[in-house]
């Protein structure tokens, strides 16, 4: 069967297609620039090989101030199902899914013997490839490993978080906005919140008389032992030293 109808790529500046809609699934490739994309009535910024998955009927736009590439393809599919939400994901380091689809592409205008059936097989590599990275409705796996990743890096002063979350296969802004939804809370936030938890814990342990509250701070991934106990204040209402005095036991 003849998946693939059409594949074409775009290069545009200042450009703005207008909101419209597909009567067949749609993948678009953002293999240059940056700009804006609504999809569903939800509007995120997209980046350089960011990529997204449109089905059919849905109303969607993308425009930029500047200059940005897009590789497309039109598509029949029924391994895919309507869906309220629409990932923005981000291509892996080695650019998989940009590899492919220019693979398909020239397939396509080549138009050689079994060309529909090479195309369709290199095509459902990238559904498959997305399958295994789709977040579920529920509880999704790839915020507990965030949040299991945040953890492990709680006493590590070079963890920066935002950089991390560039190691997913998702885009940055929207892994964020999962993230919040099902976290209660942005990234970083989250990983102050488990800083300041476990300096309450440290600072009343039994053995905290041995350490100073800098070294206390370090521990829990500041270096700043000022701007520790500011956030630690911020959050508890009290200082290290008073909370020491609160709720230290005798």
């Amino acid at each position: 069967m003849k998946n693939i109808t059409t594949i074409n790529s775009l290069a545009v500046n200042k450009f703005d297609i207008g909101t419209h809609t597909h009567n067949l699934w749609e993948l678009v490739y953002y293999t240059e620039g940056q700009g804006q994309v609504v999809i569903g009535g939800e509007q995120r910024g997209f980046r350089a090989h960011d990529f997204v998955i449109i089905p059919p009927g849905v109303e969607h736009r993308d425009w930029s101030d500047g200059k940005f590439h897009v590789i497309f393809s039109s598509f029949v599919s029924n391994q895919l199902a309507p869906q309220s939400d629409f990932p923005l994901y981000h291509d892996n380091e080695k650019l998989l899914v940009m590899d492919v689809m220019q693979q398909i592409q020239y397939v396509y205008i080549q138009q050689s013997d079994n060309w529909s059936r090479i195309a369709d097989a290199l095509h459902n590599v990238i559904i498959q490839y997305v399958h295994s990275y789709s977040p579920p409705a529920d509880r999704a796996p790839i915020i507990e490993e965030i949040e299991a990743m945040i953890i492990a890096n709680i006493s590590n002063t070079d963890f920066n978080v935002n950089e991390a979350l560039n190691g997913f296969f998702l885009n940055k802004t929207y892994l964020r906005n999962l993230f919040t939804k099902k976290a209660g809370m942005p990234p970083l936030q989250f990983l102050t919140y488990k800083r300041v938890e476990l300096a309450k814990q440290l600072l009343i342990s039994t053995d905290s008389t041995k350490y100073s509250i800098k070294y206390i701070a370090r521990m829990c991934g500041f270096t700043d032992p000022y701007y520790f106990s500011r956030i630690f204040k911020k959050t508890t209402g009290l200082s290290p030293k008073n909370w020491i005095e609160k709720n230290k036991k005798p």
